[in-house]
């Protein structure tokens, strides 16, 4: 599983010529996956934060993204990214 959760999040930091700032193991609800931080952009002025998590056969993939020098009177971008990440939440599936 490290193996596979590796090359989704290499693929992704590839896939926007970014540079991967932070990366760790993580555990949600029982399940595997990566938490990460990359830098992208013409000046790397851009962050995405993101999350995969392996469920039994899928993968799910959480990410933010937003320009680091953004201010909001509201609250940093920062602060809303994280708070949309911690808002994933896995659910038992419904009968049919």
């Amino acid at each position: 599983m490290k193996l596979f959760l590796d090359g989704v999040r290499d693929s992704g930091v590839k896939g926007i010529k970014g540079r991967l700032l932070e990366d760790k193991e993580i555990v949600v609800e029982g399940h595997p996956g990566r938490a990460y931080r990359i830098e992208y952009g013409r000046n790397k002025d851009h962050l995405l934060i993101g999350r995969n998590v392996v469920v039994g056969q899928r993968l799910y993939i959480i990410a933010s993204t937003y320009v680091k020098k953004d201010k909001s009177s509201q609250g940093s971008y920062s602060e809303w990214s994280q708070k949309f990440l911690d808002s994933f939440t896995l659910t038992k599936p419904t009968s049919q």
